[in-house]
């Protein structure tokens, strides 16, 4: 049997067992609904893929925190492998989207044990120990996780092969960790170039670490169509200037939970619930054990004591040396996330274990592969949560069906559910305090397990159409805002009253209403307990004030939250100069007709009884351009909040464009990055 073959035969058999070992979802069409794969992903790729198939940019999702950039997020919206969604119905797609990120994995760990010089059935068994570990079946139902982890042994093996002579590897290099940078995981990027350039010292010194080096470079130029526009969303956040101490160290290790790694018997969350296990399993530990003390595996089983120090965060000095040293690392969260590298560094151990007990009897490194895929199926088959066949996923739940006729916003108010397991472990932590939704960001505790059910979490609510206020993504700009006006707006009474005024016709409640409110119900979901309550007085989503007046950027908030605002009559307008003076004579708000809705564009038309602005109640964001009747115009922030746009006296037709900061950018250097790339390639092939 030549050497081709025998290859052939394990990309099958790698390719066969990665299907069976998720054949609830390969084989019997079960659609991954858990966390925030039904409750944002879900819907985000739903979005996408109807924006495409109609020759449209997924840019801007209207329906998330008054409207969210999709591009700039951590969504995997740029990732090549969504094409799927263009050729295969949705749920076929989305199903085989997560099939495929494991089936990469394993291909791809087994190409990096290969050109780390294992034998074939060695080769299989690493790639056992990273695609079936508890790590990769947690990512799973993170998707942009998933998909960034799957290309990162593809660039340690690239990388290592480049430095082994191969030229052409350059260039996968340089694409790999270009595709784990677009999978929307960017903490992964820099941790896995370390891991590439301390290989590449161990394999050929210095110049092996500056060969990585630049390869790394490289490689985060190809990924800079979403660096670059997601790195000026997070510049915008409040994560510029770093996460506090608690935030960045919410989901972090214990030294008890350590235990985890040898037996997951009974199952329990670990790292703060953020995970169900971080089982390792005897089988990998030992073999990694065996690895021969030579400097490649040295190096990997440095790192991986080092990854596992980092997930125990401030019980150890690892986490917080790096939030110390590397400058962009207090942007980053989530300690436990460090044994995703951990993994990919104890797989290829193992393997170079299993070819040292084989030495001598080759018969078996099989065994030892057979031995290890029953673990990690026993411990990790039922790890990644489907859940049962939701039907809030493909059919309207109560209250989107009753409200559908309305073009308004909906807006879920402070709604309280009784603790979850994990909400009174959360609130048994000393430090729970530091970990409100306040301080954190404008979302976490602030979804009820009733809102979640009900199938009007802010992306999900996409499914049917309705927009929301509530947010998801509190990485974005004016998240102080948001918190300062829709989170902090004092009693129910004025937080009514604040809903109204940013064009939220309905806010969800949980039964019983309160009697003053009764009246006002106008839909219940008696299944979850929730009711709309309808908002006297709502403003329309777009609308033309009686007049409008400038006010600073810095006083915008406390005029907003000031007794008597009333944009109606007076939209107050972060405009450059001074505007016109009120109309005393004015009635009030003038609705506009929005027109059409794109993916990134909106149509209006309006009628202005004299000079003033249009004041459309979606969230402000860079990125905005205006046009009035086809002249182009500028496009302000109202209210604190939201968009306005400025019009002279009669009727106009107006559009409003959104192109995402950055990507423009980012697409040029990533185009630059694989020319410089094959360029180098080629250039080195004629030497």
């Amino acid at each position: 049997m030549t050497a081709r073959v025998r290859t052939a035969l394990c990309t099958l058999l790698l390719l066969t067992t990665g299907i069976l070992f998720h054949w609830r979802v390969a084989l019997l069409g079960r659609t991954p609904h858990g966390r925030d794969t039904g409750g944002l992903f879900y819907p985000i790729h739903h979005f996408w893929q109807s924006c495409v198939t109609r020759g449209e940019l997924p840019a801007w999702l209207p329906t998330d925190a008054g409207g969210t950039p999709v591009l700039s997020l951590h969504t995997a919206a740029l990732h090549p492998l969504l094409l799927l969604y263009t050729f295969l119905p949705f749920e076929t797609a989305f199903r085989w989207l997560h099939v495929l990120a494991v089936l990469l994995g394993l291909l791809g760990m087994f190409g990096f044990c290969r050109q780390l010089g294992t034998s074939r059935g060695a080769s299989v068994l690493g790639a056992f120990a990273f695609g079936f570990s508890t790590m990769f079946c947690w990512s799973l139902e993170f998707i942009p996780i998933a998909l960034s982890l799957c290309a990162t042994p593809f660039f340690l093996w690239a990388t290592v092969a480049a430095i082994d002579g191969n030229r052409w590897a350059r260039l996968g290099a340089t694409l790999a960790l270009g595709l784990v940078v677009i999978g929307g995981d960017l903490q992964m990027a820099p941790e896995i170039a370390a891991i590439a350039i301390l290989l590449g010292a161990a394999r050929g010194g210095r110049r092996g670490a500056l060969h990585a080096m630049g390869l790394s470079l490289l490689g985060l130029g190809v990924g800079a169509v979403h660096l670059l526009p997601a790195s000026l969303v997070t510049g915008e956040s409040g994560r510029a200037a770093g996460l506090t101490a608690a935030e960045a160290y919410k989901f972090s290790l214990q030294w008890s939970e350590l235990l985890d790694v040898f037996a997951r018997d009974p199952p329990a969350a670990v790292g703060g619930g953020l995970i169900f296990s971080i089982y390792i399993g005897l089988p990998v530990l030992l073999l990694a054990a065996l690895a021969p003390p030579k400097k490649t595996a040295l190096s990997l089983m440095t790192l991986a004591v080092l990854c596992l120090l980092a997930a125990l965060g401030p019980h150890a000095p690892v986490y917080g040396l790096l939030r110390a040293v590397v400058p962009f690392w207090n942007r980053f969260r989530y300690p436990v996330k460090l044994l995703l590298p951990l993994t990919l560094c104890l797989a290829p151990l193992a393997a170079l274990g299993a070819d040292r007990l084989g030495e001598k009897r080759a018969w078996l490194v099989p065994l030892l592969a057979l031995v290890l895929f029953a673990d990690l199926s026993r411990a990790n088959f039922d790890l990644w949560y489907l859940g049962p066949k939701q039907t809030s996923l493909t059919e309207a739940p109560p209250l989107a069906k009753a409200l559908a006729n309305d073009p308004g916003l909906t807006y879920s108010y402070q709604l309280k559910t009784p603790p979850s397991a994990r909400n009174r472990e959360m609130e048994e932590d000393p430090n729970f305090e530091n970990l409100r939704p306040q301080d954190i960001g404008i979302t976490s505790m602030q979804y009820s397990d009733a809102l979640f059910a009900a199938a009007l979490y802010p992306p999900t609510s996409s499914l049917w159409g309705r927009r929301s206020w509530n947010g998801n993504q509190w990485a974005l700009g004016s998240a102080e805002r948001f918190q300062s006006i829709i989170h902090r707006g004092g009693p129910l009474e004025q937080g009514l009253e604040l809903a109204g005024a940013f064009g939220v016709t309905h806010v969800i409640l949980q039964t019983p209403v309160p009697e003053s409110y009764r009246a006002l119900v106008d839909a219940e979901d008696v299944d979850h307990g929730l009711a709309a309550v309808r908002v006297p007085n709502a403003l329309p989503p777009a609308y033309v004030p009686s007049a409008a007046a400038q006010v600073l950027p810095a006083d915008a908030v406390a005029k907003v939250l000031a007794p008597g605002f009333a944009p109606d009559h007076l939209a107050l307008v972060e405009s450059p100069s001074a505007l016109a003076p009120p109309n005393a004579d004015a009635a009030g708000a003038v609705p506009a007709i929005v027109t059409a809705r794109g993916c990134s564009t909106l149509d209006v038309d309006a009628d202005f009884a004299r000079a003033g602005v249009l004041v459309i109640n979606e969230r402000m964001a860079p990125g905005w351009t205006a046009t009035v009747d086809g002249t182009a115009a500028p496009v302000w922030t109202a209210n604190a909040l939201v968009r306005a746009v400025p019009a002279p006296a009669g009727h106009h037709r107006i559009r409003l464009q959104y192109m995402t900061p950055g990507l423009l950018g980012g697409l040029l250097l990533t185009v630059l990055s694989i020319l410089l790339s094959l360029f180098l390639t080629l250039e080195r092939q004629r030497c």
